[in-house]
């Protein structure tokens, strides 16, 4: 989490105040809490010296983030503390609950800070669902992605080089090609859950034990939200069909779309289903019954 004093350092920052002093007599804050703000963002990898002055880091995140402070300072107070977790939240349009379950944030906070991001125009409200309000602010997707990558590779122990993927209420969940002492999930859990299937990376996430079948799934549903290689979500598809009654409750787009394809369908971005029986055969899987 970002605070309004960090937030506001930052944009002093992008605006070319280069050292605590001058941090300071920009934002208010006392001499003693600049210093202390500066120090704060740049262990949390939003700062860096450069020589004896301060910048912003060159990363994704902080400088998408610096945009958009920079742009309009009154995204401060719903960007703020939990205002970053709750705009990933969002990027995958839900109701309020929705968005609590998906943030790990209690409904009440979710509220709130939904209340002054739809006051800035950050959100909008479909139907029942609400999203990120692209058309006023193109930005702030990408800078949801970026803070959740960042995020995730502030953790010492996540490689440098891997891809992030947004994970379910908060959690880390990440593939790379090295080996981690993170538990396994997504496709490189499948073969516990008898379908050995042999990724060309390897996926972890952060929790404690060893991810349910339901886990895995789940996992394996966000790698494909992020990538929708059409082999991912063959190899989806066919763990889905071998754990169908288990699975049944995960409605989520990528399981509507699998239906539909089960169905018979012709549906974008997935390999037609005579095309995924032979395949399937090799992982113990009959498709023949689906689509007649």
């Amino acid at each position: 989490m970002i605070s309004k004093s960090e937030m506001r350092a930052l944009m002093a920052i992008a605006g070319g105040r280069r050292d605590a002093r001058s941090i300071s007599a920009e934002t208010g804050l006392s001499a003693p809490r600049a210093y202390g703000v500066v120090g704060s963002l740049r262990g949390k990898g939003m700062a860096e010296k450069r020589g004896r002055e301060v910048a912003v880091a060159r990363s994704a995140f902080p400088l998408a983030l610096s945009r958009v402070l920079s742009d309009s300072p009154g995204s401060i107070a719903p960007l703020s503390d939990s205002g970053l977790d709750v705009l990933a939240a969002l990027c995958v349009p839900g109701t309020a609950e929705a968005v609590s379950a998906e943030s790990g944030l209690a409904r009440a906070t979710v509220y709130r800070k939904m209340d002054e991001m739809g006051r800035m125009g950050m959100v909008a409200k479909r139907g029942g669902a609400y999203g990120i309000n692209d058309a006023l602010w193109p930005g702030l997707r990408g800078l949801a992605g970026a803070y959740v990558e960042h995020r995730a590779l502030m953790d010492e122990r996540v490689p440098r080089d891997a891809e992030v993927y947004r994970g379910p209420r908060g959690l880390l969940l990440f593939s790379c090609r090295a080996q981690t002492g993170f538990a396994e999930t997504a496709f490189s859990a499948y073969r516990r859950f008898g379908v050995d299937v042999r990724p060309e990376v390897n996926y972890y996430c952060g929790m404690a034990s060893e991810p349910s079948l339901e886990d895995a799934f789940e996992h394996s549903l966000r790698v494909i939200e992020r990538d929708p290689d059409w082999r991912k979500r063959m190899a989806a598809l066919i763990f889905y069909v071998k754990h169908r009654d288990p699975l049944g409750a995960a409605v989520r787009p990528e399981t509507m779309e699998m239906e539909r394809v089960l169905s018979g369908e012709r549906v974008e971005g997935w390999a037609p289903l005579g095309e995924m029986r032979e395949r399937a055969e090799m992982y113990g899987v009959d498709l023949s019954r689906y689509g007649r």
